[in-house]
């Protein structure tokens, strides 16, 4: 076995070519056995392992610096690059990130979870290496989906502007989680099926390379050949941008690769080069799904179906159906998505009410300002966004929505810790930062029946902001039927059970059941009556039962999935404060730290939001 002998990059190098076509199908065998059993993305990691192993024999790691957009694509760098023999703990409780660290390889220059940031960070990286004397180049590898994001392009006009040396792998699949929509999308689709050009412009940025130092009157003929490149090829939008633009290149010919890396990655200036690839390549089940397997649960590699089936209805699900229904009945009822159709639950709004959704691509910043455009001529946009990708569009929920009190329907997914993706991933600060902007008001249900309900409270909401937060995966409760939904009461919370004296539990969205379940070994093994309260509103919250309900209780527990910093936490004791009401109080949620991955069970008992995390917490207490 090749691959188990690879301890560093360079061992890379030694395989002999004829073995390279071997080494790429022992990477994918790998990954799909640890995806299998752990889940992880499949389908783009299929798809990247030739240009990986190309990558690695053109340059000279760690002298030479890689940057990986979004990480989801590196599992073939991680196990070329001396990580094979924890490659198995993938995505598990104290194993090896599904992303890139940078305190878990040196050859991971720049960490990443989320879209875009590749480019902005390589130009910085190269800024850095000149400023410090540092010999190597930088390269960074992003996906035609992630281009289209603001933050991309403002590094490509930076980078254009800065002229570093620094060379850009534009992996083109025409694949994200979504399909790619927009102007930049169909551009780079025109480039890969253009039949006729791909020849001539490798051989003239090859003549051009060889000439160009040569004399005076051979630099005015090179200068015009620019000039013939720069209006005949589809790459004439990088090349003006002063960025060299090669391809495209098949991003599954190793040779081919490897000999083009070489050449263009030492010329001078910033320069980039189209590589098409296949997600799902190797594995028939994900090539012909890719949008299935780009992150897979575990599966039965034999008939590629999930190991365990959720039957269970999940929270995105019930926002994509109601949604469909409130379409059905209301046309102003705008679905937007930032490249997350069918993760929040909106492809059936795709599918049946096509001029009712717009999906704006990798563009949350876009996507809350688009919303609030159509607000101000009467519509009612229902913005999707997972808790963790909406922390982007920080400015713009105050500038443009809060300020102008714009009523915005904000539904967040993945609300909360999600587990196995890490800290890059879980949606723990949302109820912090929205709690904060004037207008805004927040509903955390902790059921199905009160997640429709929610739902329902943002669609009639018409005088400012609102957001409806709700965890990856499903809720407990039944459904209501469609025609029997009505709004949730303003600002009111639900009892569900009720003491005189002992404890007080105020809880949160899917933090009840946990609540609920401290609560009964409290009262199994203590003796400690216990005062349970549902808030569902964050902003505003029940003031008038949280003061009532706390009065001769000896100790108040909150419950949140969210950072206990300025969440629901810091509210209740706002509250408390505010009518001089002197309780110990313990916030029972994620403290000042960023979650690792690992299963929500596993999560919760290692940072010991549990039965024992709570007795110990109470032990600190009264020291």
């Amino acid at each position: 076995m090749i691959l188990k002998n690879i301890k560093h990059p360079d061992d890379v190098k030694k395989v002999q070519k004829s073995d390279l076509k071997k080494l790429a199908g022992e990477i994918r065998w790998k990954i799909i056995k640890t995806v299998s059993k752990n889940g992880g993305h499949l389908a783009p990691n299929l798809g990247t392992v030739e240009l990986t192993i190309a990558l690695i024999r053109a340059l000279n790691l760690p002298q030479d610096e890689v940057v990986w957009d979004v990480g989801h694509q590196a599992y073939s760098f991680k196990l070329l690059t001396g990580r094979y023999d924890i490659f198995y703990t993938l995505r598990q409780l104290n194993g090896m990130s599904g992303y890139l660290k940078r305190d878990e390889s040196q050859f991971d220059s720049f960490g990443a979870g989320h879209s875009s940031t590749s480019l902005s960070a390589a130009l910085g990286i190269a800024v850095g290496k000149e400023k410090k004397g540092e010999n190597g180049n930088v390269a960074a590898i992003i996906g035609d989906g992630a281009l289209t994001s603001g933050i991309a392009l403002e590094a490509l006009n930076n980078i254009g502007q800065l002229k570093q040396k620094i060379l850009i792998i534009l992996n083109t699949n025409e694949m994200s989680i979504s399909k790619n929509t927009g102007a930049i999308a169909r551009y780079l689709s025109k480039i890969i099926t253009d039949p006729y050009y791909n020849k001539f412009i490798f051989a003239l940025d090859k003549f051009i390379s060889r000439h160009e130092s040569e004399s005076s009157i051979f630099k005015g003929f090179i200068k015009l050949l620019r000039i013939i490149k720069l209006t005949l090829v589809p790459g004439k939008l990088f090349e003006s941008l002063g960025i060299r633009y090669f391809g495209p290149f098949d991003g599954h010919n190793i040779d081919i690769m490897e000999k083009s890396i070489s050449r263009i990655v030492d010329l001078p200036g910033p320069k980039i080069i189209n590589v098409v690839t296949k997600k799902g390549l190797g594995y028939k089940p994900a090539f012909e799904d890719p949008i299935r397997y780009h992150g897979a649960s575990p599966f039965n590699i034999d008939t590629g179906q999930p190991k365990v089936t959720n039957k269970d209805i999940s929270c995105s699900k019930i926002f994509g159906d109601l949604t469909n229904y409130l379409i059905e009945k209301d046309k102003t009822v705008i679905a937007v998505s930032a490249a997350m159709g069918y993760g929040t639950g909106l492809h059936t709004v795709c599918e049946n009410h096509p001029d009712n959704y717009f999906d704006v691509g990798i563009e949350e910043e876009h996507a809350v300002v688009f919303s609030a455009g159509m607000c101000v001529k009467g519509l009612k946009p229902f913005v999707a966004i997972y808790s963790t990708f909406l922390q982007r569009t920080f400015d713009m929920l105050i500038h443009d929505i809060g300020i102008q009190n714009l009523p915005v329907r904000f539904f967040l997914d993945r609300a909360g810790i999600v587990g196995d993706d890490g800290e890059t991933h879980h949606g723990i600060f949302d109820m912090s930062y929205l709690r904060m902007i004037p207008n805004m008001k927040i509903i955390a249900p902790s059921t199905k029946a009160n997640l429709q309900r929610a739902i329902i409270n943002a669609y009639e909401e018409n005088e400012g902001p609102i957001a409806v937060r709700y965890p990856r995966g499903s809720l407990p409760g039944e459904l209501l039927p469609f025609d029997k939904i009505e709004k949730l009461p303003e600002s009111k919370g639900n009892i569900i059970k009720e003491n005189k004296e002992g404890y007080f539990f105020l809880s949160s969205g899917r933090m009840l059941s946990l609540a609920e379940k401290i609560a009964k070994e409290l009262e199994e093994k203590d003796n400690i009556p216990v005062t349970i309260f549902d808030t569902i509103w964050i902003k505003p919250l029940d003031e008038e039962n949280i003061i009532r309900l706390a009065r001769n209780k000896e100790l108040i527990v909150v419950f949140e999935d969210n950072t206990t910093i300025g969440g629901l936490s810091d509210a209740v004791l706002e509250v408390l404060n505010k009518n001089n009401i002197k309780i110990s109080t313990i916030p029972m949620g994620w403290e000042d730290l960023f979650p690792t991955a690992g299963t929500i069970d596993e999560l919760f008992d290692h940072y010991h939001i549990n039965y024992e995390g709570l007795k110990e917490r109470i032990r600190r207490t009264h020291e």
